[in-house]
């Protein structure tokens, strides 16, 4: 092999290890991003629920309150 077409394939080389590697660390940094991004969700959910469930807690005071209020006008 001529040292030029030696020189090329070793410039090859280089460049696909060096778009490996980005690839490699874009993985990992991707993989962390992930895993946060579940977490938050994860925590949203519980939040969502909790807000889910004082919202019919409060509705059914509010229904109460109402009751209450429409006997008093009966009386």
């Amino acid at each position: 092999m001529s040292k030029k077409i030696t020189n090329e394939v070793t410039h090859t080389i280089d460049t696909l290890e060096s778009r490996v590697n980005e690839l490699v660390k874009l993985t990992n940094t991707l993989k962390v991003e992930n895993a946060s991004l579940r977490q938050q969700n994860s925590n949203l959910l519980k939040e969502r629920n909790v807000l889910m469930g004082q919202k019919a807690s409060v509705k059914s005071s509010v229904e109460n309150m109402i009751t209450r209020l429409r006997a008093m006008e009966s009386v």
